[in-house]
């Protein structure tokens, strides 16, 4: 039945609620309930495509749920237009680092950042294996425990378990910086693999601190001529440029883990 389901069907759905009233004349399903509908069957339907395979796109893309409450914007939320993010890539891009000149981490990593809106935390705790073809697996983080010393560690919310999709232009680029790290390894005995596979490592096999990345970013956006906004403003800037680009508010809530 999946197969028969229209687009206009789960408008119509969508819409019943919104019309049905209690018995004092107000409306009986909140705006919140109608977006968890709309959320559900939106997780069908991509289950029906990327797990089952029996479907080639969803009816409920897209879709949103109308409503009369006015949403609050923070009016400070630092992001990069796309303007300043290709300059920042161009930089990374064309910087060679004096001990490693072909092994351009920070490229890899502004770009992933900005493609994916993971968390830094989250993206740090990557390894190969959470990348399947297209799909991305993300169910961990580094932390900092009593000692001050990185561990691995769960999730914040049951809602930052999630899979997403890769764009190919991200597939591609990861399968190059694979080869690039394989190509180090092999080439020189001072750089070293790290033991859980992690994709963005040092030279050294270690895993990278968030700290030592704002530092080293701040020098790349001074360099590049760009204000240094923080590593959480790529996670910003993928859902500002997706909005831009004519993505759905639910999806983007849903690719960056967020529980409403």
């Amino acid at each position: 039945k999946l197969f028969q389901i229209t687009r206009q069907d789960i408008k119509k759905w969508i819409d019943m609620y919104a019309d049905k009233l209690d018995k004092n004349g107000e409306p009986k399903y909140a705006y919140g309930s109608r977006l968890k509908y709309l959320v559900t069957l939106k997780d069908i339907f991509n289950h029906a495509i990327y797990e089952m395979e029996v479907l080639d796109k969803s009816p409920a893309a897209k879709l949103q749920i109308s409503a009369k409450e006015q949403l609050s914007v923070k009016q400070d939320v630092k992001y990069y237009t796309l303007t300043e993010l290709n300059i920042l890539l161009e930089y990374l891009a064309s910087y060679e680092p004096p001990r490693f000149p072909e092994y351009k981490l920070y490229y890899v990593l502004v770009y992933f950042l900005s493609r994916t809106g993971l968390r830094i935390s989250e993206a740090l705790a990557l390894s190969w294996g959470d990348v399947d073809g297209n799909r991305l697996k993300v169910d961990k983080q580094t932390s900092r425990n009593d000692n001050n010393k990185l561990t691995i560690s769960t999730l914040k919310t049951l809602s930052s378990y999630r899979v997403i999709e890769l764009d190919d232009e991200t597939v591609e680029l990861l399968a190059w910086f694979r080869k690039v790290q394989q190509k180090m390894i092999m080439k020189h005995k001072n750089f070293k693999r790290n033991e859980d596979m992690i994709i963005f490592q040092n030279y050294n096999g270690n895993y990278m601190t968030p700290s030592t990345i704002r530092d080293t970013l701040k020098n790349y956006c001074l360099n590049a001529g760009i204000e240094y906004k923080g590593t959480h403003s790529f996670r910003h800037t993928h859902a500002v440029l997706s909005l831009e680009a004519g993505a759905d508010l639910i999806y983007i809530s849903r690719r960056l883990g967020h529980g409403s």
